[in-house]
């Protein structure tokens, strides 16, 4: 598993593509309660790939992140060759700006 795994209420959020996702594995709504009941590792990795297809799904698509602490405020726009970010620095009310390249993979 590369991502943590979906809130109960992510999931339940979510249940349409997850619904989706099983048809994709060829499991119906009765064979996912009989692997909940008894083969409840099987459910669970079932439960890890759906989150890891999402988290990856919604981190490469994310064009603006926050990030919130004590004392700064940061903002990152994404873009696919570079990153820009702002801080705010909210002891002495400082803003800092940055653009930084991205290593070819």
């Amino acid at each position: 598993m590369k991502y943590a795994r979906l809130t109960k209420e992510q999931l339940e959020e979510l249940h349409p593509e997850f619904t989706n996702f099983l048809a994709t594995q060829s499991i119906d709504k009765k064979e996912w309660d009989e692997l909940k009941a008894n083969k409840p590792e099987v459910a669970e990795q079932e439960l890890d790939v759906f989150s890891d297809l999402i988290w990856e799904g919604v981190l490469t698509n994310a064009q603006f992140l926050e990030h919130f602490s004590k004392n700064h405020i940061f903002l990152f726009h994404c873009q696919n060759e570079w990153i820009q970010s702002i801080c705010f620095d909210g002891v002495c009310s400082n803003m800092c700006r940055c653009k930084a390249l991205l290593p070819s993979p």
